[in-house]
């Protein structure tokens, strides 16, 4: 795969990457739901988390939500992370899946 189609493959792949890593750093070993979807003409990527365990500092800071945010708009799609009224957190990535 190259090009555009490329670049999109390889962010969405980072993406998941660097969302179960996150959910590791900072909530621990909980249950997390990764979802891909295509629709009109774009791929969703989400990836959501229960609430984190007590051994787990969720408020240790690092680059992986910055780097996730400058991959997507690289690739013309856009990314929200955010937490739940339940203490989850999730993060949703919509990629353009078609090359123009």
């Amino acid at each position: 795969m190259s090009g555009a189609l490329g670049a999109v493959a390889a962010t969405a792949y980072r993406i998941v990457q660097e969302s179960l890593t996150n959910v590791v750093r900072h909530a621990g070993q909980v249950h997390t739901l990764v979802g891909v979807t295509f629709d009109h003409g774009n791929v969703t990527i989400e990836v959501r988390n229960q609430p984190g365990d007590d051994s787990v500092d969720p408020h240790e800071h690092g680059h992986g939500l910055v780097g996730m945010r400058e991959r997507v708009l690289e690739c013309g799609g856009q990314l929200t992370s955010e937490a739940d009224e339940q203490g989850g957190f999730s993060v949703t990535a919509v990629l353009p899946a078609t090359i123009p």
